[in-house]
């Protein structure tokens, strides 16, 4: 297809630098951060590693260079397109926005060391290092909010509107608002977007289904604590809590949400392409009580999802939509190998944290 040609073959090549299941076993065995660190510098993240050593702390440094080559990545791969191709990947990356600010208002509302606030973000989105790191160093919720506004960035919009209408609004409202507006104007713009990218409706409608799944799961899990979540929300029935709409209906969701337990939840959306993850998470969550083993288990269907869209589309938009599943989720694995070897983990409980697309 016209237009991702070059990109593609250059995505397939940067693929392949990707790390694979014995380059973390490795990293997982390092006996310190030290021994981590000189682990890594024999693998792709040597430079960015040395460019940070010098500045900031072990640790820091770390997360430093995992964010460091991730912006370089993805800096390449937007280079690699012209339009339309370029703003069909850069709608797919400002989802990434949403997440940083997120771990942004989270770390904030936790009064969280800007280090720690810095090392949750993936700042690969429209919202530079420079303007994160600032918002980073608020000194608190209202003031981030404030400084987007002064900013003039569109993700002011929806936290003012929420402030409007609620003077005191909570976390959880102001996530709400951010994912719905967020699906609401990305769902729109990958619409009125050409035939070829098709795809990337879909992989937009996969993300508002799992922020859907997840709000089943969380009104279902615990029946008791039904009428305290909403009212966290500051909403009377589940409908408003819902974003979209993705692959899934509405309807479909309000059905499941309704239901009196995750079991008949899950059961109701037996026969959706979430049926399998559902139920394996379910499985996973009577053994441990844990309702992130569910989302884990939606959030590697995703990753499997968008890995294999590199062989469905080879021509297409599915090869970067892939790259970059697999280049975020080596992040976030090396993340966790990080804080698993400071933490003294063994290495087989660092190894069963981390996810693989096969």
């Amino acid at each position: 297809m016209a237009g991702y040609e070059y990109a593609n073959a250059r995505l397939h090549a940067m693929k392949g630098r990707l790390l694979g299941r014995d380059d973390y076993r490795a990293l997982a065995e390092a006996p310190g951060l030290e021994r981590l660190l000189a682990a890594l510098s024999h693998t792709p993240y040597r430079e960015a590693i040395e460019a940070t050593l010098i500045r900031v702390s072990l640790l820091e440094a770390l997360n430093h260079a995992l964010s460091a080559d991730l912006c370089t990545a993805v800096g390449q791969m937007r280079r690699f397109f012209d339009p339309p191709q370029g703003r069909a990947l850069a709608l797919a990356l400002q989802h990434y926005d949403i997440h940083n600010l997120k771990a942004l208002l989270r770390g904030l509302q936790n009064r969280a060391p800007l280090a720690e606030i810095r090392a949750a973000q993936l700042p690969i989105g429209d919202l530079s290092e420079a303007v994160l790191t600032e918002l980073a160093g608020a000194a608190d919720v209202r003031g981030a909010i404030d400084l987007l506004a002064s900013l003039r960035l569109p993700q002011a919009s929806p936290l003012l509107a929420v402030r409007a209408a609620h003077p005191g609004a909570q976390l959880p409202e102001l996530e709400l608002a951010l994912d719905r507006w967020y699906f609401a104007q990305a769902l729109a713009a990958a619409r009125e977007g050409p035939a070829e990218t098709a795809l990337l409706r879909d992989a937009l409608a996969l993300e508002a289904d799992l922020v859907n799944l997840l709000t089943v799961v969380r009104l279902t899990a615990f029946p008791a604590e039904r009428a305290l979540y909403l009212q966290r929300y500051r909403v009377s029935s589940p409908h408003e809590l819902l974003v979209g709409p993705g692959r899934l209906p509405l309807a479909a969701l309000e059905e499941a949400a309704a239901q009196v337990s995750l079991v008949s939840a899950v059961q109701a959306l037996a026969g959706t392409p979430y049926g399998e993850p559902l139920a394996a998470g379910l499985e996973a969550f009577q053994r441990s009580g844990r309702l992130s083993d569910v989302e884990r288990h939606l959030r590697r269907y995703r990753l499997r999802w968008r890995a294999g869209l590199v062989a469905r589309d080879p021509l297409g938009i599915g090869v970067a939509l892939g790259y970059l599943a697999l280049k975020v989720n080596e992040v976030e694995n090396l993340r966790r190998v990080i804080y698993g070897v400071n933490a003294g983990l063994a290495p087989g409980t660092i190894l069963d944290d981390l996810e693989f697309a096969a």
